[in-house]
């Protein structure tokens, strides 16, 4: 991304790059959306990865993120199809060293689910993670 090495030895990773560099081989992943609705359309499909919160543990030797990653497409089923294959890479990720980081531990905080809009044409499915990994060192 920055071409500075990554993770930056001694700190806590940075999630949202983590799932980045995770989810990119299934589909374009970002953590900002394109700014105009031409340039997200022509993106899609499309991973939209963001750390809606979370925190260190009492003696700040474990970072604990609450992830959620959307998958927006053209059709509400490959939204559903990109969702389940996210699903798939991140609770398989633990303990591989994806990109230099080691994630200690996944979990699902909740399952797919279609954002209730009252637009008909949307079509993202949304789903959370709690990820948990420790200062990275070389």
């Amino acid at each position: 991304m920055t071409g500075e090495p990554y993770p930056e030895p001694g700190e806590f990773p940075d999630f949202e790059r983590v799932l980045v560099d995770l989810l990119t081989p299934i589909t374009y992943t970002c953590q900002v959306l394109p700014p105009s609705d031409d340039l997200l359309q022509a993106a899609l499909p499309l991973l939209l990865v963001r750390r809606d919160g979370g925190g260190l543990d009492f003696n700040a030797v474990t970072d604990t993120a609450n992830m959620r990653v959307v998958a927006l497409s053209h059709k509400r089923s490959d939204s559903w199809r990109l969702a389940r294959q996210v699903r798939e890479a991140v609770l398989a990720c633990p303990g591989t060293g994806n990109a230099g980081v080691l994630v200690d531990w996944c979990e699902e905080i909740t399952g797919q689910l279609e954002i209730g809009d009252l637009d008909p044409l949307n079509r993202s499915v949304e789903v959370a993670f709690r990820m948990m990994a420790r200062r990275q060192f070389p």
